[in-house]
């Protein structure tokens, strides 16, 4: 104990010495400190630089750019490689410029697989904003394969339009215009285009009793003709009620005017003294159609 005691002052410093000498080694070490503490890559990152490509160009690997344009209406970019929720962080319009690394055709360089499947993961491809020039430089993100085509296909490429929802009627909305096909002998139908299906019914309260009316626009089998139906909500029986058919030639557009609307009729200023419906064709004439309670008929003005 004394020979412990007589050389204690020496043993502590000694230990200090080691101690310092392990805080200094970690810190000179390739993987600091603070990396120890950095959290894993999620399962979704996709680890692109290895950290051996940092100064090499593109044709040292037998790669180079190519310059692609977007031909969707809206191109997504995503984070990842994949069609996970929520991973979309650019929108590109149709048109939009982009550039890929691909596998150079006239290159007599072994391809390395490990290499491509860096650009080409899960049917997604890795994009660059500007001209990759260094394999190490990272890509902005990936597109679909079907969402970009390279320059010298994009010269007569249309962009594919985004196809409209059918949407859902009112089911008794629905199941009454489904009974006028029934018994009816002519061949109005709902328009098939979708774009004309979803803006084929409108609504107000065209007898102004303080119920939910319809208007319908049915076109022919040809699509020369449309025919317009109105129905009326009986609330004593709650079914409507046919009120108005009337067809026209040509396609024709619907739409509801509300109460109190400033019109033009016969060059004379005027307004809707209830709700009514505006049917029109492409060169935007047409007829107003109003309800006149006086004598429970439809009046039908020119637009």
């Amino acid at each position: 104990m004394e020979l412990i005691s007589k050389y204690k002052k020496y043993i502590i410093i000694s230990l200090l010495v080691l101690i310092a000498f392990f805080v200094a080694y970690k810190f000179i070490k390739k993987e600091s400190i603070l990396e120890t503490f950095t959290t894993s890559a999620k399962e979704d990152d996709f680890d692109y630089s290895d950290g051996n490509t940092k100064t090499d160009t593109l044709e040292k690997y037998g790669f180079h750019a190519v310059e692609n344009y977007v031909v969707k209406e809206v191109g997504e970019v995503r984070r990842t490689p994949n069609f996970a929720p929520y991973n979309t962080i650019h929108k590109l319009r149709f048109g939009t410029k982009i550039y890929t690394k691909e596998v150079d055709s006239t290159s007599n360089i072994e391809i390395d697989p490990t290499l491509v499947a860096r650009e080409i993961r899960n049917d997604y491809v890795a994009v660059y904003a500007s001209k990759p020039i260094m394999f190490s430089d990272m890509p902005v993100g990936y597109m679909a394969k079907g969402d970009f085509v390279r320059k010298s296909e994009f010269k007569n490429f249309k962009p594919e339009p985004i196809k409209p929802e059918k949407i859902e009627f009112d089911a008794g909305v629905k199941a009454t215009i489904e009974e006028s096909f029934i018994n009816s002998n002519d061949d109005f139908r709902l328009p098939e285009d979708f774009r004309r299906y979803n803006k084929s019914v409108v609504y107000g309260d065209f007898n102004n009793d303080g119920q939910s009316d319809f208007s319908v626009l049915l076109d022919n089998a040809d699509g020369t003709r449309s025919a317009v139906l109105i129905y009326f909500f009986n609330a004593e029986k709650n079914v409507y009620d046919l009120m108005l058919k009337k067809a026209y030639d040509g396609l024709l557009n619907i739409k509801s005017i509300k109460k109190a609307t400033s019109i033009v009729v016969n060059s004379e200023s005027t307004t809707f003294p209830l709700d009514g419906v505006l049917i029109t064709n492409s060169s935007n004439s047409g007829y107003f159609h109003v309800f006149n309670p006086d004598n429970k008929s439809f009046m039908i003005l020119p637009h």
